[in-house]
């Protein structure tokens, strides 16, 4: 595990390499936290829920938190969705070793040659977000989708361009309105934004893209908005089957 610290972000990065050759284990890395009553929140699809620090497995995505009343520890991942709290201990579970497609009553047989799960080497990234207040204040869902949103690095020379030397083509996002999609249009023509509220409060954004026209929306607590940018630099809201 390779742990880096950076000046400006307040996290710390881990990069992982597992080469794993188990046989009916489970890998799971374990973080005491130290928080008294603490209380755990999961990210699950556009919102979030608060389950039992009671030890069992539970599903989530890029981040679950472990607060208590004025500090917690947000723990980000770029790709493991299986996790547990007990009490103040976090639990991240990274790697599992059961026969692929085997399941019960059906006991594994001594002379066959079975195909195990996760073997080989892997890699992963996850990062350790200490924090003051709940997550909300923390960040911890934008940088959660930093980490799984690295942007692409191009290395160039100066050449001459109508563009200037530093720009955006998306502005007008508040912290906690997460931009989750950008994709060419099914049936129509231009390109959609898909954007979603995460706090659980109402928020008032407006929104440029693409230098065209923008758009004031107001987001309701956890709503999902689309946005249609259309060819012809017209800028309006459809529902989510872009109509």
């Amino acid at each position: 595990q390779d742990f880096t610290l950076y000046k400006e972000i307040k996290r710390i990065d881990v990069h992982v390499k597992v080469d794993w050759h188990e046989q009916f284990n489970l890998l799971k890395l374990q973080f005491p936290v130290n928080i008294e009553t603490p209380v755990a929140t999961y990210e699950i699809p556009y919102g979030h829920i608060v389950r039992p620090c009671d030890g069992l497995e539970e599903s989530g995505q890029r981040w679950v938190d472990v607060s208590g009343e004025s500090l917690g520890m947000s723990f980000l991942n770029d790709g493991k969705y299986s996790f547990s709290v007990d009490n103040n201990v976090f639990g991240l579970t990274i790697l599992r070793s059961p026969i692929y497609a085997h399941h019960d009553p059906e006991e594994p047989q001594m002379n066959v040659d079975y195909e195990f799960m996760d073997q080989g080497m892997q890699e992963f990234h996850y990062a350790l977000l200490p924090h003051k207040g709940d997550w909300r204040k923390a960040g911890t869902v934008m940088q959660a989708s930093e980490i799984n949103h690295i942007a692409p690095v191009l290395l160039t020379t100066y050449h001459p361009g109508s563009l200037p030397r530093k720009g955006g083509f998306i502005d007008g996002f508040p912290e906690n309105v997460i931009l989750s999609i950008v994709k060419k249009a099914e049936d129509l023509n231009g390109v959609v934004l898909r954007a979603y509220e995460t706090h659980g409060k109402s928020t008032s954004v407006s929104i440029s893209a693409f230098s065209n026209q923008g758009i004031a929306l107001e987001f309701s607590p956890y709503e999902i908005k689309t946005i249609l940018v259309s060819d012809e630099g017209e800028v309006r809201e459809v529902n989510l089957l872009e109509w």
